[in-house]
């Protein structure tokens, strides 16, 4: 009895790679359609912000008085 002979390695691997591709191709598709936009920020937000510090206002802090819930 004669058996079938199997398909190179090449041929199996090269079903393999495309049988990946088209499934990698899918899931980006699928990812694209339903993956929500970045949410947009306004320019006031994302301003520089100045990084010198206010002595004046630290010392206004440390000065504040402060109440307990009861008070």
């Amino acid at each position: 009895m004669k058996s079938k002979k199997q398909a190179p390695f090449l041929v199996k691997f090269a079903i393999l790679t495309l049988i990946t591709s088209f499934v990698w191709i899918s899931f980006d598709v699928y990812r694209a359609f339903t993956e929500k936009p970045a949410p947009s920020v306004s320019a006031e937000i994302l301003a520089p912000v100045d990084p010198h510090l206010d002595a004046a206002l630290l010392d206004k802090l440390t000065n504040r008085v402060y109440f307990e819930g009861g008070q």
